[in-house]
């Protein structure tokens, strides 16, 4: 580094430390001065003063609003931001750093591409449950997001600190804690409903569930929010057609499986006429290792739910095949209608069959 650009780097650094300064003493309440008039004030460069403010955005202390000008986190008008519509045409695909769910990058495909027709411009954002919240929505300030599409799992106080800066729409999950947001889901009992008939029509008579839960969790929480409600589906089916039917339950790590495990011994005498269903399709090899049945596998009838990349490299079995693309166009339709709608007026938007193929392989 230049020894100019160390001088502008530092000064940008001091003037920076006043401001919060100023901040966190309340010498600034809501709105802070612009940049014209910090420059004269601290005679510096506005170059100087929009670094500065960019630190400031990043760390989550101010805001920036185009039109509004700059203010501390949190004080910006609500009602602004909830009613104004923003015109930045930037979309931020918030998904959680630890998932590795490949159907979501299709969902990114459909969502850009409908994004990519308003000439708008999507962010691939990844979220660390490790790093600091305000960073993320320091992140999205900087970047001027005017919407965020929220997958996998990502935590309700996240969602909550998003809802009351930017529209949101929650995909694949349904809104936590009752939210009051746009939410795009899959009808998931229909999933499980459908699966079980297709098994059945395929001389399946009995059923047994693969249910994976985090480790650790006092309330059993399963790794998918929707993978109970898919079981009852199954459950609903074999109730009506009068079918037997058993769970079976392990954390994903499966560390209660062995070859010695009650399953292991039911799966190796079971009859061709029973179906192991796991939601979960990357842990149902894992799950036969663990249970030293990895060579019996093709012997043994498997149903899962897949997304249309992964249709073909499946092990032969019964899927219901998700159309994740279509979920992303929908997805961004659905987020650029939520600008400038005032939240009273969100709703969930079904994903119906007609979305999810059902095949054998």
């Amino acid at each position: 580094m230049s020894q100019n650009n160390r001088m502008r780097s530092e000064k940008a650094t001091e003037l920076k430390d006043i401001i919060e300064e100023r901040i966190n003493t309340n010498f600034y309440t809501d709105k802070i001065p612009g940049i014209t008039t910090l420059a004269a004030e601290f005679k510096v460069n506005k170059n100087t003063v929009n670094k500065s403010l960019g630190m400031l955005v990043r760390e989550g202390k101010i805001v920036r609003r185009a039109g509004f000008g700059t203010f501390i986190a949190g004080t910006f008008p609500e009602e602004k931001a909830t009613f104004k519509k923003v015109a930045s045409r930037r979309y931020a695909f918030l998904i959680s750093k630890e998932e590795q769910f490949q159907g979501y990058l299709r969902l990114l495909d459909g969502s850009n591409e409908i994004f990519s027709e308003l000439q708008g411009l999507v962010t691939y954002v990844r979220y660390d449950s490790t790093s600091d919240p305000e960073r993320l929505l320091g992140r999205l300030r900087e970047l001027q997001i005017e919407g965020v599409l929220i997958c996998s799992y990502i935590p309700s106080t996240i969602i909550e600190m998003l809802y009351k800066e930017f529209n949101i729409i929650s995909v694949d999950s349904p809104p936590p804690n009752d939210m009051d947001i746009d939410a795009i889901v899959w009808d998931n009992f229909q999933i499980g409903y459908e699966l079980a008939r297709l098994l059945h029509e395929n001389g399946i008579e009995n059923f047994c569930t693969l249910h994976f839960t985090v480790p650790e969790s006092d309330v059993n929480e399963p790794i998918l929010c929707n993978e109970d409600v898919r079981i009852a589906g199954i459950k609903k089916y074999c109730k009506d057609y009068k079918l037997s039917y058993k769970p079976y339950d392990s954390d994903w790590k499966l560390s209660n499986l062995s070859p010695t495990h009650p399953l292991a011994e039911e799966i190796r005498k079971s009859p061709e006429t029973t179906a192991y269903i796991s939601f979960q399709y990357l842990l149902t090899t894992p799950c036969f290792l663990k249970l030293g049945l990895y060579q019996i596998m093709p012997k043994v009838q498997i149903a899962s739910t897949i997304t249309q990349h992964q249709s073909p490299y499946a092990l032969p079995g019964f899927y219901a095949v998700l159309n994740t693309y279509d979920m992303g166009v929908m997805a961004a339709k659905s987020l650029i209608n939520t600008v400038g709608r005032a939240k009273d007026k969100r709703k969930t938007l079904t994903m119906t069959p007609e979305f999810i193929h059902i095949k054998s392989q």
